[in-house]
């Protein structure tokens, strides 16, 4: 305006009388051809730009976005026994194998062991018996889940192009 570019947005519904008035004559063509608008980068975009696109140094920055997407959503999403949702965290990790393992050594004095759910109910095993199906379900889920994480990652390292490595 007079010269000087200001920042300032107008719209044909504009509430202002004024608004309306200079979005008229922006599309009339008064102050110039009007641009195309600049849309925000996408997440792939951002990538290309920090790192060059077929790199190695790329794809292993890809494959430690792969592992913390894999942490926070996969493997933190936790699995179903017995129509209850039972976490999956790193403590109830050390948990589960450190219960098996006791009993596995012949050490009973920990059970019943209790286990709490993510609803805040509890399954409660009384045996080694009992305990076992709980188990194997649940390292059987973090083996899948990491086994995983290992598949994406050598998918990511072995793509011929960047755009390939992004979609795995």
């Amino acid at each position: 305006l007079d010269g000087e570019a200001i920042q300032f947005v107008a719209a044909p519904d504009d509430c202002v009388e004024a608004g309306r008035a200079i979005h008229a004559r922006c599309l009339a063509g008064e102050f110039g051809e009007i641009g195309e608008p600049e849309l925000p980068k996408t997440e792939q975009e951002q990538w290309a730009e920090r790192y060059e696109l077929d790199s190695a140094e790329c794809k292993e920055a890809l494959c430690a976005e792969a592992d913390i997407v894999f942490k926070t959503d996969k493997l933190l999403a936790g699995f179903e026994y017995k129509g209850k949702r039972i976490q999956t965290d790193e403590p109830a990790r050390n948990n589960a194998a450190g219960y098996l393992n006791t009993l596995v050594a012949g050490i009973t004095e920990i059970l019943p062991i209790v286990w709490r759910t993510d609803e805040n109910e509890y399954l409660s095993f009384a045996s080694l018996e009992e305990y076992k199906p709980f188990a194997m379900a649940f390292v059987t889920f973090v083996k899948d889940a990491y086994a995983s994480i290992f598949m994406v990652k050598d998918a990511i390292r072995t793509a011929s192009s960047f755009d390939d490595a992004w979609s795995k």
